[in-house]
């Protein structure tokens, strides 16, 4: 191989292992949320707003809105309706209404769990059967339902396609195997239900829908990431894999690019990103040493968080964002390419010690 191009080689081979082993990642600015006690972030929409509970964990709860750093709180949280979501005009989904920017209030006809930037809800309805069926409520008054019979069938969140992910619970003893978890993940489109592809024994559920179609939840203990059809990526594999085995982890949130954000270990928080997954803790330039576990993340990269104790923040963007429209692992790629390129360094053809020149191969 000629000299220049064995130092091309062997340059790409290096930057190649230094992409691969060098993955600082994006960095972020810890900010308060200006809410007091113990603070539960639920979601975050792409004006920064964010919504949650707050108050003694096992006392009197409150629903909030935190802006710019300050917090006022909304009603109580009933016994039985501790979700609220907030889309991007700032429409609130809480204790069975939608709560409009203008003060006014619609009451809606079933179990609310999020709302999509159309104000259609997401929830589940409960038949005379006492079972239930993932629906969605729309503003002009129509219930659309869908679900797998013999099961509790809800529905978590909705994106703007009305897709929604969830959950199908129960045993259906007549067509359920012997261990068939209770729990699974679940998808409803369309007035169609499907089981989301599982891992170890299954047991899981969705939190979370992007416009692109994307899922994200936990199943058997792993963080998951569901694409479109319904087919795993185990993001809780990836986490052993760099952390350490037996890390129960749990994804919550997706943004539109497929970052991802969620929980694993001891109350810590990670960043899928890229392809790459990151300890969200080093990342975070004010940290104050606590771990926090993310709870969503928004278009503009900013993460919702909170401590074991309580302390709820925004992470908002201070360094470069990786991010990518489809969310599939990636660096190996990169990586193999380098090491092909150095193996062909060791691949060269003999040559004559006199003369230099490329010696002759025997036939056959």
């Amino acid at each position: 191989m000629h000299p220049v191009y064995r130092f091309s080689f062997t340059l790409l081979g290096l930057f190649a292992g230094v992409v691969h082993c060098a993955q600082a990642g994006p960095q972020y600015v810890m900010s308060s949320l200006g809410a007091d006690d113990f603070v539960i972030p639920m979601a975050i929409n792409n004006r920064g707003q964010v919504v949650g509970t707050m108050g003694p964990l096992l006392g009197h709860r409150q629903f909030f809105l935190s802006e710019g750093g300050v917090a006022r709180t909304l009603d109580d949280v009933r016994a039985g309706t501790n979700r609220i979501d907030i889309n991007d005009s700032g429409v609130m989904l809480y204790n069975q209404a939608l709560h409009h920017t203008d003060g006014s209030t619609t009451g809606i006809p079933m179990t609310g769990f999020a709302l999509n930037n159309y104000d259609e809800v997401a929830g589940e309805t409960h038949n005379v059967a006492r079972l239930s069926m993932a629906a969605v409520y729309r503003p002009n008054g129509l219930l659309s339902m869908a679900g797998i019979g013999g099961r509790w069938n809800s529905g978590y969140d909705i994106n703007d396609d009305g897709v929604m992910v969830g959950s199908a619970h129960g045993i259906n003893l007549k067509t359920d195997p012997p261990g068939f978890p209770a729990f699974r993940a679940a998808r409803y489109a369309n007035g169609q239900a499907q089981i989301l592809e599982s891992y170890g024994h299954g047991y899981g559920f969705a939190n979370a829908v992007n416009n692109a179609g994307y899922a994200v939840g936990v199943t058997g203990g792993h963080a998951a990431l569901w694409r479109p059809d319904g087919t795993l990526i185990d993001l809780g594999a990836i986490l052993e894999q760099r952390y350490g085995p037996e890390q129960y982890s749990i994804a919550y949130g997706i943004n539109s690019f497929g970052e991802v954000v969620g929980s694993f270990g001891d109350s810590q928080g990670f960043l899928y990103s890229n392809g790459v997954m990151y300890d969200l803790e080093p990342l975070v330039l004010n940290d104050d040493g606590l771990y926090y576990m993310a709870y969503g993340i928004n278009d503009h990269h900013q993460i919702i968080a909170a401590s074991a104790v309580g302390d709820g923040v925004i992470l908002n963007l201070a360094g470069p964002a990786v991010a990518q429209p489809v969310p599939e692992p990636a660096g190996h790629f990169v990586f193999a390419t380098g090491l092909a390129a150095l193996c062909c360094l060791g691949r060269r053809k003999p040559r004559c010690a006199q003369t230099g020149k490329l010696a002759p191969v025997a036939p056959g």
